[in-house]
């Protein structure tokens, strides 16, 4: 009986720390970053996402698709680029931005320019880094959510209408 009951609080303070490990980690290295792509109507901004999703994707594959952003990620003659994702929708209440479907048109035989953003969409990429600080190499690698939002053009306009009444 006695085992089982030791055997119950080791488990209990294993979980205990495992969480704690967890928590700690996420505080540590997980890092969130929200974009928001605006511009006005056919100024190009669904174009300008899909190739910054693009050349991040190559750079993560080892391509220096972006130079500054590589030299910037530079130490000891290699990158701290350990890795770029693009994560799946799951449950958000914002419309995804169809990635896959825009490159597809972008990169045809016959390129189609991206229709009009006719409403707010956004797409999440994860991007692993090692830590810059030699210190905190023991901490694991930091996780970049960067979340990229597409507004529609005309949104941009209505912007200062926002602060307007409705009374003469």
């Amino acid at each position: 009986m006695r085992s089982g009951i030791a055997g119950n609080l080791w488990a209990g303070f294993r979980d205990l720390a495992g969480g704690a490990t967890a928590t700690l980690d996420a505080a540590l290295n997980e890092h969130r970053i929200r974009l928001a792509i605006t511009g006005l109507s056919r100024s190009g901004k669904t174009a300008f996402i899909t190739s910054l999703l693009q050349n991040l994707i190559a750079l993560g594959a080892g391509r220096d698709t972006l130079p500054r952003l590589s030299r910037r990620l530079e130490q000891s003659g290699g990158t701290r680029l350990r890795g770029v994702t693009l994560l799946p929708t799951g449950a958000e209440t914002i419309p995804y931005f169809d990635f896959q479907e825009k490159l597809a048109r972008l990169a045809a035989a016959q390129p189609d320019w991206p229709a009009p953003t006719a409403d707010l969409s956004q797409i999440s990429v994860s991007l692993v880094v090692e830590h810059q600080n030699a210190l905190r190499h023991w901490l694991g690698h930091k996780r970049v959510r960067l979340d990229i939002l597409d507004y529609p053009g005309g949104w941009l306009l209505g912007l200062p209408l926002l602060s307007q009444d409705f009374q003469r």
